[in-house]
């Protein structure tokens, strides 16, 4: 762990990437089962190989279902909420009108589905169709299933980011013994929506935004991790080993703690929680620390987040607290420089009486005025004007050797 001071440099706005042109559906027959590829190899439509047009219009699809509509919508913080994607466990799921949709979506993909999975290992196939046919199976309450999961699933395939190592972490989680009461269907749709839509990753009613945020940033690198710590909390033993060493546990009671969380969320976060607060005892069920500096409060600083991405990651992190508005100033120069470089950021800013940690992710201009955008550990993504980011920056967690 290394506490340093940021040095200024230069301000920088990336500018927005412009929206992608929307392509002219192509009209396609519907295969009658979502798990019927039109042949063995080389799937078609009416003999042909799927156009290009109908992938892109496929994805735009399914991305708007799984992520919901675009709100550019301004609350009194003056934060513009960009989009505010559905609950992973959200009951419309199951039955309503989105898992209909959803439905006929996988439906209507197969094709392109056939095509994607033609280009995988014959047991990278079959632990896609083992995933999916689990996702798809009908159960008490679920007579669909759970389809949105299943076009979250299809949707990466036809993405490109199945890849192997991710498979093969799903196809473990799917397979293996669980602790009593976890469902495992209700697992595999929850981690499989998070790892499609990483930032309907949602705290909910907790105060962990500090291992929330990180986790959202790890399932964006490297979801093939993210499951597998997922996996090792899951199973009967509950624990697993970090990157960096440290063995994770399931804390009691988590499983039917009568939050709003996801299961996976029930699982992962406290067990981070626990971890990055050092020699204090994290309560579950009050969501607050017992002992210790933080005895009678929740969340982490960033301290505490250095700790939980030192061990997630393998690898040394630094952080700096920013006080005075010289480091503020300098603390919003060093995000955006990251941010150009490509790495996004977490950080902890000042939010209403209290604080939040956030994961920065971009920026963009609007109407002469310059954004970061950051995804809020709340299950959105947010706009914040660059001079209310720097009012409001509090700490810095990166990467020094980056």
């Amino acid at each position: 762990m290394t506490i340093s001071r940021l040095q200024p440099r230069a301000l920088r706005i990336q500018p927005a990437a412009p929206r992608p042109v929307a392509a002219t559906p192509v009209a396609r027959k519907t295969p009658k089962s979502a798990f019927e590829l039109a042949r063995t190899k080389g799937p078609a439509l009416d003999g042909r190989r799927p156009p290009v047009t109908a992938k892109i219009e496929a994805l735009k699809r399914a991305r708007e279902l799984l992520e919901g509509p675009v709100k550019n919508t301004t609350g009194a913080d003056g934060h513009i909420v960009v989009e505010d994607a559905p609950y992973v466990n959200d009951g419309r799921d199951l039955n309503g009108p989105r898992a209909d949709e959803a439905a006929r979506q996988v439906a209507d993909n197969v094709a392109l589905e056939g095509e994607a999975l033609d280009k995988l290992s014959a047991k990278d196939r079959a632990r896609y169709l083992s995933v999916k046919r689990t996702l798809l199976a009908p159960a008490d309450g679920r007579p669909q299933g759970d389809p949105v999961a299943a076009l979250a699933l299809q949707t990466m395939l036809l993405e490109g980011k199945l890849t192997a190592p991710l498979l093969t972490n799903l196809s473990k989680l799917n397979q293996q013994e669980l602790a009593d009461g976890i469902d495992r269907q209700q697992l595999l749709a929850d981690v499989v929506q998070e790892v499609a839509v990483p930032e309907a990753i949602a705290q909910r009613n907790r105060g962990t935004c500090v291992p929330t945020s990180i986790e959202i940033q790890l399932a964006q690198q490297n979801p093939a991790e993210y499951v597998r710590l997922i996996s090792g909390l899951a199973s009967p033993e509950g624990k697993v080993t970090t990157a960096g060493g440290d063995v994770l546990e399931r804390e009691p009671g988590v499983i039917d703690d009568g939050t709003s969380r996801s299961m996976s969320q029930k699982l992962l976060a406290p067990a981070l929680m626990e971890l990055g607060n050092a020699r204090a005892d994290y309560d579950n069920e009050e969501d607050e620390h017992v002992g210790g500096s933080l005895d009678g409060k929740s969340g982490l600083t960033a301290a505490q987040a250095d700790v939980l991405l030192e061990s997630i990651y393998g690898r040394d992190f630094a952080f700096t607290n920013t006080g005075s508005a010289d480091e503020k100033k300098a603390g919003t120069e060093f995000v955006l420089d990251e941010l150009k470089a490509g790495r996004d950021v977490l950080v902890g800013l000042t939010w209403g009486t209290g604080g939040h940690k956030v994961l920065v992710t971009g920026t963009e201009t609007r109407d002469g005025v310059d954004y970061v955008k950051i995804v809020n550990p709340w299950g959105r993504q947010e706009l914040i004007s660059v001079a209310d980011f720097e009012a409001d920056l509090r700490n810095v967690n990166y990467d020094p050797n980056a």
